[in-house]
């Protein structure tokens, strides 16, 4: 679950995710199409980008105004850390191997 930088947006993960107005409490299915349950969202910065991590660690990027999809980082053989925009807006994603290494991916992420 997470609140987009404004506030107005509630994305709500799941094997679906619910994009929720709050102003007008009106509800927006973004996909229905994952494989796994959706374990974390991340809006970016301006709110334009709704970062998704899926349990089998699929990350997919979605344009929040067209909601739909535009980038979807290739599938991670090692769990999802954790995912954050840095100061200049790209998406840096951190996995962990077996050995307890972490890798990180960074992208940027203009729909």
């Amino acid at each position: 679950m997470g609140f987009s930088p404004d506030g107005r947006l509630l994305a709500v993960g799941g094997r679906t995710v619910e994009l929720w107005n709050l102003d007008r409490r009106e509800k927006t299915i973004l996909s229905w199409d994952f494989e796994e349950v959706v374990q974390r969202i991340l809006f970016s910065p301006d709110g334009r980008v709704l970062v998704t991590v899926t349990a089998n660690s699929v990350v997919e990027l979605w344009d929040v105004l067209t909601r739909r999809r535009f980038y979807s980082l290739p599938r991670q053989n090692v769990p999802i850390r954790d995912i954050f925009f840095a100061s200049d807006h790209r998406l840096i994603v951190t996995t962990e191997n077996s050995h307890g290494l972490s890798r990180f991916v960074t992208f940027g992420c203009e729909p």
